[in-house]
């Protein structure tokens, strides 16, 4: 049975809601937009398609070193990894309203990458451009290629496995974090899901890979995909075959129970002095992957992750029957496609909190934010403009070089997490998202808004806070409207306005300072007619810097 639709026309606060969870930053204007929208309308708008950006440029030369750097003429490889990074993190700030770029970071999740292990900025670009291409695809497709990916291959050592030496170390990973996961342990090395027998024969299947220097440009041996023009990793070998492929039936290709006992075996026309074909190899890939996503197990394991992603961390029994099994019968019918699954959890009551009357079991206003909601999420609602890529690319990779570190201080290294499976914010029970809080980076957080609200983020590049509040402000001459406008648009929940000591009067004395209401009016239309406006840009920043340093800020 399908999760129950919410159909109200979102308003303010939900329209705010679902942009905060489902894009990397957007503006004032998008909430309004958004906020005259049902839940199916707003989905197709967040779905829209959108143009696959242009590839990262090299600084030295102003070009892109696709399909594979020159080392003559290029950057150094540590500098292409900057480039990438930067590049994709102008990807997620310039996306707008759009979750495209969300969804690509969510397939990063699924498949992480350490950038330190790979060493290798070509193969990190093209395994982001297969998320990207895949971002609103199919998960089972997307699997296939990826255990073929030259960035996972160099990263969980499947270039290292080969049918004298087993490397069993990505049959592991394959299994325990990109796709069935555990269950219950069984055994010392055996869960309900797969046995380490199952591990094993899975290493065996995936044997005789290796990763692609040339990235599909030596076409005696290139693996370039049909389906996204993307380069994958090849077979060794010369020729047909592939000469360090297990292609042995014996012992035979037998996953256990956990799999109904499922056999990949090898024809014998694929096999010509105990090699196989190189096309017998790789489909020895996609019937791994096949076999694995027919289970069901598979589809409850990625709908969990996706729960977490979008709506809250803790799975209750209630959410596990209600929500997740429901979500997984979606993925099943629709053989792993990803957005029929996201699509039917963003447009119900339990997305929007909606379901039932019950305050013990909220989920808005208590997710996290990552440090690129935070950062990205302040910005882009203010305007910061970055330096043009086409303009200066050196001031360009500068920008988000230093948004890069600020982000690393504040606990998520893009493409560094701290080990394989990922960042620990989507994994690591049982605090996920309370990860992002920590001694050290709680003060980076908190810094990082005190810049920005005070105008010292960037040098150069500062917030006109009193345009922005004529522009969009009803009445600003009168303070509560202020403080009532970005309590409304900055915070995720609706704060106190009564009582002694509430939270709105207390953003009011901050916004005030030491003038009365009369003065404020004052000052506020001095600013008008004068056009001179640093009192009240003074003001506001205080008033900005406050709010984005609360508790409710730090949530969405």
């Amino acid at each position: 049975m399908a999760l129950e639709k919410f159909t109200d026309v979102l308003g303010t606060k939900n329209a705010a809601h679902l942009l905060r969870r489902t894009t990397f930053g957007i503006t004032k204007a998008d909430i309004d937009t958004f906020a005259t929208k049902t839940p199916e309308e707003a989905f197709t708008l967040l779905t829209a398609a959108v143009a696959t950006p242009s590839a990262p440029i090299d600084a030295k030369t102003g070009a892109s070193w696709l399909p594979k750097p020159d080392e003559e003429v290029n950057s150094e490889g540590g500098d292409l990894t900057q480039f990438v990074k930067s590049w994709w993190l102008h990807q997620m700030y310039s996306a707008g309203a759009n979750m495209k770029e969300l969804m690509v970071f969510l397939m990063h999740t699924f498949y992480p990458t350490v950038e330190s292990a790979v060493e290798d900025a070509t193969a990190l670009y093209y395994q982001n451009a297969l998320f990207r291409f895949y971002a609103y695809g199919n998960l089972k497709t997307l699997t296939k290629k990826v255990s073929v990916d030259n960035a996972m291959l160099l990263l969980l050592d499947g270039r290292l496995n080969e049918v004298d030496r087993p490397n069993e170390n990505f049959a592991r990973e394959l299994f325990e974090l990109h796709t069935i996961g555990k269950g219950e342990q069984t055994g010392a090395d055996n869960y309900t899901n797969y046995t380490e027998a199952d591990i094993k024969m899975a290493a065996r299947i995936l044997s005789g890979w290796t990763n692609d220097p040339n990235f599909g440009t030596d076409t005696t041996n290139s693996n370039v995909d049909t389906e996204t023009g993307i380069p994958l990793g090849i077979l060794k070998g010369e020729g047909l075959y592939a000469s360090r492929h297990d292609a042995s039936n014996d012992p035979p290709r037998k996953f256990t129970s956990a799999f109904d006992n499922t056999v990949i075996a090898h024809l014998d026309t694929d096999v010509v002095d105990g090699k196989a074909t190189k096309e017998a190899a790789k489909e020895q890939v996609n019937l791994l992957v096949d076999m694995i996503f027919a289970k069901r197990a598979t589809a409850e394991n990625f709908c969990r992750k996706i729960y977490r992603f979008f709506v809250y961390y803790d799975i209750t029994t209630d959410a596990e029957t209600n929500v997740i099994q429901p979500l997984a019968d979606t993925m099943v019918a629709n053989s792993y496609e990803i957005l029929p699954v996201v699509k039917e959890l963003l447009t119900s009551k339990v997305f929007y909190d909606a379901n039932n009357t019950e305050t013990t079991d909220n989920t808005r206003s208590d997710i996290i934010k990552s440090p690129l909601e935070l950062s990205l999420g302040g910005m882009k609602y203010f305007g910061i403009q970055p330096p043009s890529p086409s303009a200066d690319i050196t001031k360009f990779y500068e920008f988000y070089g230093s948004l890069l570190n600020a982000l690393s201080d504040q606990g998520i290294s893009l493409y560094e997490p701290y080990d394989v499976a990922g960042y620990d914010a989507y994994h690591q029970q049982p605090d996920y998202n309370r990860n992002w809080i920590t001694v050290n980076t709680l003060a980076f957080r908190y810094d990082f808004c005190l810049k920005l609200g005070k105008n010292t983020l960037f040098d150069g590049i500062t917030i006109d806070f009193a345009k922005y509040v004529k522009d969009n402000v009803t009445a600003p001459e009168t303070g509560r409207n202020i403080v009532q406008h970005f309590v409304d648009y900055l915070l995720p929940e609706t704060i106190t306005s009564t009582g002694e000591g509430n939270r709105f009067d207390y953003f009011l004395k901050i916004l005030l300072g030491d003038l009365s209401a009369e003065n404020w009016t004052t000052e506020w239309n001095s600013y008008l007619s004068t056009g001179m406006g640093d009192m009240v840009n003074s003001q506001l920043e205080d008033l900005i810097a406050a709010l984005l340093q609360t508790p409710e800020y730090q949530l969405m």
